[in-house]
């Protein structure tokens, strides 16, 4: 088939592929009756190197296994052939539990996908599936805007996703690499994560431990952050009093960074003249 049959097939030029239909599109090519079902033994079949999902559910791959077990897997899996194996594209739960279950082989469509269609097909298939923790998402985005030099802007557009969205859950990724195992463990939410943001690591530490024992909620782990910067704000009150009569907008004092507030480019422009007069 040439490629520019397949890019009509896929509803998207390859320059164009990212898009929140691809996944449904992806659908369309494992449901389709006319298409070459294979039975591909599981040890030629590896994940797929872009799959965003990190964790998966043990209790709810041991339930997949039991009913792929007992009636079979009703839709094929979807592979690339790479080297002398076959990539998943699509369909990673499904050959786990598979395997879990002892199965030798499993149904395939094999299909040609590039690099770029692997990495976007498999995060959006999981964004609308709302299969990705807040940090698996979060580090998709980021290795696509690495590898298509994509702004948070064109990103956003791309997924049908408001920019301020996108820069909220990409900050997860500031925080330290301990925190975001939480996270992606789903033992920290995103809202108790985004809470964290900011603060020293020692400080950050002691409110994690007083999450786990009392079970704090999102609202309860803001109102902690809060009564945290405040006593640190009265800690350097002089110092902020002195640098807002100044600078005539907010100013806070954290983590050895002074950080002064501004509404938009106009008042941005009049702090930068200000600081450099």
């Amino acid at each position: 088939m040439s490629e520019t049959n397949k890019e009509k097939r896929l509803g998207k030029t390859l320059e164009d592929l990212l898009n929140t239909n691809l996944p449904e599109q992806v659908a369309v090519i494992q449901k389709d009756a006319n298409r070459t079902r294979n039975l591909i033994d599981v040890t030629l079949i590896v994940p797929n190197p872009f799959q965003p999902r990190k964790y998966f559910d043990e209790r709810k791959l041991k339930e997949l296994a039991a009913s792929i077990k007992e009636h079979g897997i009703f839709t094929p899996i979807l592979v690339r052939p790479k080297d002398k194996h076959y990539e998943i594209v699509t369909g990673e739960r499904r050959y786990r539990a598979a395997v879990m279950c002892g199965l030798k082989q499993v149904p395939a469509i094999i299909e040609n996908f590039n690099d770029n269609q692997m990495m976007e097909i498999a995060l959006l298939e999981n964004i609308q599936r709302d299969d990705l923790t807040a940090i698996d998402e979060a580090r998709a985005y980021q290795n696509i805007m690495d590898a298509r030099h994509f702004t948070q802007q064109e990103l956003a557009k791309r997924l049908g996703k408001s920019r301020p969205y996108l820069a909220n859950i990409l900050r997860l990724l500031t925080l330290p690499s301990e925190v975001q195992d939480l996270v992606a463990s789903n033992q920290l939410s995103m809202g108790q994560a985004r809470a964290l943001l900011g603060l020293d690591e020692k400080t950050m530490n002691t409110l994690l431990e007083k999450i786990k024992k009392e079970h704090l909620s999102v609202r309860q782990v803001e109102q902690e952050v809060r009564q945290i910067k405040k006593k640190k704000d009265k800690a350097y009150s002089q110092e902020i009093n002195q640098l807002e009569s100044h600078l005539k907008t907010q100013v806070s004092i954290d983590k050895k960074q002074i950080k002064i507030s501004y509404n938009d480019e106009k008042e941005l422009q009049r702090l930068i003249k200000k600081i450099t007069k």
